[in-house]
């Protein structure tokens, strides 16, 4: 299988070598609630462009550990979380971000999606990063695998909606090569 374009995968995927062209883009999205992951697994998995499933994981407001919008529009929304702790905002008390949760050995789980900031949206939080497994004897990695959550925006006020959490990237190779990068991060946030 040879991607040298876009190509959205939305279902596990078995074949005998998967190679991802340089500027090739295989997004990955196996569904809007945030708690399924795709299996790719192939003998050989070359990858000179991009996986991403950046923001497919949990969406704003939802996930495994649930954070809130801040109280005030002037406040920034508190972070997601997955692996680690979401970011508290600014407000006064801080309202904490999303609790660490997940299994760090066999990680299977989205990353939480941020809180928007204010009662009325004033800044919006960014959804979590989502999941994929990767199986395969040999695993070349010169490009990009992404699972980062999306960062918060500010709409029209002055409060920043918090970051998303990072998700899943669950590889089992015999062999890993390359010079690429594999990220599972957290957005940014106003906190």
């Amino acid at each position: 299988w040879v991607i040298t374009g876009t190509e959205y995968v939305t279902s596990n995927k078995t074949c005998s070598n998967i190679n991802i062209s340089a500027g090739a883009i295989m997004i990955i999205n196996a569904t809007s609630i945030g708690n399924e992951s795709i299996l790719i697994k192939a003998d050989n998995i070359t990858v000179e462009g991009d996986i991403l499933l950046n923001g497919t994981g949990y969406q704003v407001l939802e996930g495994i550990s649930q954070v809130d919008r801040s109280s005030d529009d002037e406040k920034h929304g508190p972070g997601g979380s997955h692996g680690g702790g979401g970011g508290a905002n600014n407000n006064d008390p801080p309202s904490d971000g999303g609790v660490a949760y997940g299994d760090p050995v066999n990680p299977f789980q989205a990353g939480s999606g941020g809180g928007h900031a204010g009662t009325t949206d004033d800044g919006i939080g960014g959804a979590g990063g989502g999941i994929l497994k990767l199986e395969a004897d040999v695993l070349i990695v010169n490009g990009t695998i992404s699972a980062d959550g999306i960062s918060g925006i500010q709409s029209f006020g002055s409060g920043i909606g918090g970051g998303g959490g990072g998700g899943t990237i669950h590889i089992i190779a015999n062999h890993i090569n390359g010079t690429g990068n594999i990220t599972a991060r957290g957005g940014g946030g106003g906190g």
